[in-house]
């Protein structure tokens, strides 16, 4: 879902998305998509075990960066966001904390990069804070 539902609603709205004047895509990814942060020893974050999500996440980070280029001259400004650890069912099978934002929380940078002004970003990763929180690729 995190790859091919993305494709398929994005092919799907595309078209729509071209007329609207503030044409926006925020895809949800997370930390755990970060190949910056996987390949970090610090953080361990590659030892969660979670090759589907992970991966995935990874592959819809660059989905991303493909879209954004791709629909650059129509003006749709695609970008992607972290909630950061916000509690989940995912957070209880992994046996990882349950997560310390809120949904509330983790709401926050998504809302922003849908409402962004046309001169806003394209092609970023943000999040969980705010959008001068750069999530690393």
């Amino acid at each position: 879902m995190n790859v091919f539902g993305v494709v398929a609603v994005t092919h799907a709205f595309v078209p729509l998305l071209r007329r609207s004047p503030n044409a926006r895509i925020v895809n949800m990814s997370s930390g755990l998509g970060s190949v910056n942060l996987l390949s970090g020893p610090e953080l361990n974050l590659v030892k969660q075990g979670l090759l589907a999500y992970s991966s995935s996440k990874a592959a819809l980070n660059a989905l991303t960066l493909v879209y954004a280029e791709a629909l650059r001259a129509d003006g749709i400004k695609v970008n992607a966001a972290t909630p950061g650890l916000v509690p989940t069912d995912l957070n209880t099978a992994a046996s990882v904390p349950r997560g310390d934002r809120t949904t509330a929380d983790g709401a926050v940078v998504p809302v922003l990069l849908a409402t962004i002004p046309a001169d806003g970003p394209t092609g970023v990763f943000r999040g969980p804070a705010s959008l001068d929180d750069v999530a690393p690729w």
